[in-house]
């Protein structure tokens, strides 16, 4: 596989930093993006930014450089059962779903 060829990119990230062991970036880094890996092209979600909500149009724009249809899209879960952000009984969830 060309790995200079594949971009990565998270579905759902906490909004740490990436020294913060809850990370999914640093997880990327640690346990994907080694050996050949290496060479893709990684999307973190998390930006500089303090606030969520003041990434958001950065966030926006680095996804749109993702050619579209996916090829892939791999969602692992939670000890919880909480897969892409989405968490067992979050207020709204059910609602969000339907």
């Amino acid at each position: 596989m060309d790995w200079s060829k594949v971009k990565v990119a998270l579905v759902g990230e906490r909004w740490v930093e990436e020294s913060d062991s809850g990370s999914n970036t640093a997880f990327m880094r640690q346990k994907l993006l080694q050996n050949k890996a290496a060479k893709a092209h990684f999307i973190p979600m998390k930006t500089h930014h303090a606030q969520i909500e003041q990434a958001q149009s950065r966030v926006e724009a680095n996804y749109q450089t993702i050619p579209r249809p996916y090829s892939m899209v791999v969602l692992g879960m939670g000890l919880d059962g909480h897969t892409v952000s989405w968490f067992p009984k979050a207020q709204g969830l059910s609602q969000e779903l339907d």
